[in-house]
């Protein structure tokens, strides 16, 4: 996977970086990713949003993981990496893929 970001109207784009799992401490904290997006996200009403309500819950998201778990300082892992964790732990919870990469029927 490449990465890429996704302009939704903030100052800067949001950007996502393949999350990889090369030691036990990356697959833990991997782990740790997905029980708490488990724990503060309504897959429902994910299912619901757009683009930039989508963007501002990963970030929302993104930065309460990287305070609690301080990622970069502790594993090397980026904030586009843990974002894009959290985008697994959407789709592992039933969320699908995120409005941009979903298809209309």
């Amino acid at each position: 996977m490449e990465d890429y970001a996704i302009e939704y109207g903030a100052k800067r784009p949001l950007k996502f970086s393949e999350y990889v799992v090369d030691s036990l401490a990356t697959e833990e904290l991997l782990d740790e990713i997905v029980y708490f997006v488990g724990r503060e996200v309504n897959v429902d009403t994910y299912r619901k949003m757009d683009v930039v309500k989508t963007c501002r819950l990963i970030e929302r998201l993104a930065i309460m993981v990287c305070k609690a778990e301080s990622p970069t300082k502790l594993y090397g892992i980026t904030k586009a990496q843990v974002r894009h964790a959290i985008l697994q732990a959407l789709e592992i919870f039933g969320g699908g893929q995120p409005p941009w990469g979903r298809t209309s029927a």
